[in-house]
């Protein structure tokens, strides 16, 4: 019950959270023309693939907090070697487990064309390649993956 409530929480954590920083508001230029508030990526050009290997939290946790605030580029790949956590309401992360400190910390997945029953069990080891996404109406970024681009570990 305690891993089902902290997963409910961060799900939650991540679609209400979201970072001013890279919002431009509606204001009007020099020219007095009205610019409307657009998204603004914090980094514009798309990096080299982002690695998360197995057991790396610290590396997921930085990861996830840039998702949450949009500091990655759209379309961004990303390869993680980590945990399948399948929350209440159905959607899927993929994330690292500290298990000294009792905590997960994951990114949403979405996989093209796969419903709930499709993913792997909860808490399965799982190597994903992925492209970041943005979220249009809460502004955070999450990973979508082709079916044949999640591999299960034994």
């Amino acid at each position: 019950m305690k891993k089902i409530l902290s997963v409910f929480l961060l799900a939650v954590c991540l679609i209400g959270c979201k970072s001013n920083a890279n919002i431009k508001e509606d204001t009007q230029s020099e020219q007095g023309e009205a610019v409307s508030g657009e998204w603004m990526p914090a980094q514009a050009q798309l990096q080299e693939t982002i690695s998360i290997a197995y057991g790396d939290y610290e590396a997921m946790r930085a990861f996830s907090k840039k998702c949450q605030n949009g500091e990655y580029a759209d379309g961004q790949t990303v390869e993680i070697d980590g945990q399948i956590s399948i929350s209440p309401m159905g959607s899927a992360s993929i994330g690292q487990r500290n298990e000294a400190a009792g905590e997960y910390i994951g990114t949403m997945l979405v996989v093209n064309g796969w419903t709930e029953d499709n993913y792997p069990p909860d808490e399965t080891r799982v190597k994903v390649k992925a492209k970041l996404k943005r979220n249009e109406q809460f502004w955070f970024l999450y990973l979508t993956a082709e079916p044949e681009d999640v591999e299960s570990v034994e």
